[in-house]
């Protein structure tokens, strides 16, 4: 869900959510916050989606200062606990990416999608 759809939500802490990326989307000139609501996932895979939560933000913090180093080793050890968490696989293969091939110039942490959805 986007950020928008997250603070219109009555009590957003009665749902399991995470932060999952800034967008950009074809045609749109903003970036978007989007979130993933953990409740809809299988019981075990949202089980151990909340046991690696604190984990998974360091991560992402890791991954939004450029530390990929230190993010890959940390989706790493969260894959190794939930090798179901496609996300944390995601993050994990672009860690690699840019560890390997470095970070483009204008990098600023959003992921720019050319087609609409």
């Amino acid at each position: 869900i986007t950020e928008d759809t997250l603070i219109k939500l009555s009590d957003p802490s009665q749902y399991h959510f995470r932060f999952l990326d800034i967008v950009k989307v074809k045609g749109k000139k903003e970036a978007i916050y989007i979130f993933e609501i953990i409740d809809c996932d299988p019981e075990n895979v949202r089980d151990l989606k909340i046991k690696t939560r604190e984990d998974y933000n360091k991560a992402m913090q890791a991954y939004k200062k450029k530390d990929f180093k230190n993010a890959l080793r940390i989706f790493q050890a969260i894959e190794a606990i939930n090798p179901h968490d496609k996300t944390a696989r995601i993050y994990l293969n672009r860690c690699i990416n840019y560890t390997e091939k470095g970070v483009p110039e204008a990098w600023d942490g959003v992921e720019s999608f050319d087609v609409k959805f």
